[in-house]
């Protein structure tokens, strides 16, 4: 029985750079002796945030069951539901704090399920129900770094709106590929949703997005001021 954690984090890490193509094939090898070509094997579960696609690893593995964020089989799993949440803040003494951690931590959406940020509320809960950006910084977001020096100008337009708590509509993949990504613009909003960033409600064959909660409102912000500020600098440097 094989269980591997962020089975993409050294490929998301290394999107972008020069050492890309060495990390892929790398990984592609280990995951094929280990799941593939491996007669010991009796099951494997693989956790990541982004599902291989037009990929060397996606050969590198036989029969593969998936659950992602648009999936149903599991979709109460990813989280804590809201029940869970009431009977959380009452079992440790502040029932009349659910609705602030909602304001704070709900706002996911998993197949057809309602879901709180687990890291978050418990972080929350432990910290003596004080609310606070906790899930900022526990995630990788160098390929989102790099998606967004890449975004053109309606992108930059769209995540500006969503910082604002304005919805915006697109149309989303279940899986992106990486090779492509540089190349369709619009791919980084299925990047975010399945990163955590925005929330996806089906609407009309696409999908609305929009900020979940507070605590990524907050995140969200400062990611954007931070590409402002550095467009600032290039535009201050270009004068001289």
């Amino acid at each position: 029985i094989v269980l591997i954690d962020e089975y993409d984090s050294p490929i998301n890490r290394a999107f972008g750079k020069d050492t890309y193509d060495g990390i892929t094939e790398f990984m592609g090898g280990l995951y094929s002796s280990t799941l593939k070509g491996n007669k010991n094997l009796q099951f494997a579960v693989i956790t990541g945030v982004m599902q291989a696609a037009k990929e060397s690893m996606q050969s590198c593995v036989n029969n593969l069951k998936v659950n992602n964020v648009f999936s149903v089989m599991s979709d109460e799993r990813f989280g804590f539901t809201p029940e869970e949440v009431l009977d959380l803040c009452t079992e440790y003494g502040h029932p009349e704090r659910f609705e602030e951690a909602k304001e704070w931590y709900d706002g996911y959406r998993f197949g057809d399920a309602e879901i709180y940020n687990p890291w978050s509320l418990l972080n929350y809960i432990q910290d003596g129900f004080r609310p606070a950006p906790y899930w900022a910084g526990t995630s990788g977001n160098e390929i989102i770094g790099t998606l967004m020096d890449h975004a053109d100008a309606k992108v930059i337009r769209d995540l500006d709106d969503l910082a604002n708590d304005v919805a915006v509509r697109a149309v989303l993949y279940s899986t992106v590929a990486r090779g492509e990504l540089l190349s369709n613009r619009s791919s980084i909003y299925s990047v975010m949703v399945v990163f955590g960033y925005l929330k996806a409600v089906p609407s009309g064959g696409g999908y609305e997005l929009s900020v979940p909660n507070v605590e990524m409102r907050s995140v969200f912000a400062s990611m954007m001021l931070r590409r402002i500020h550095s467009d600032a600098e290039l535009a201050f440097m270009d004068l001289f």
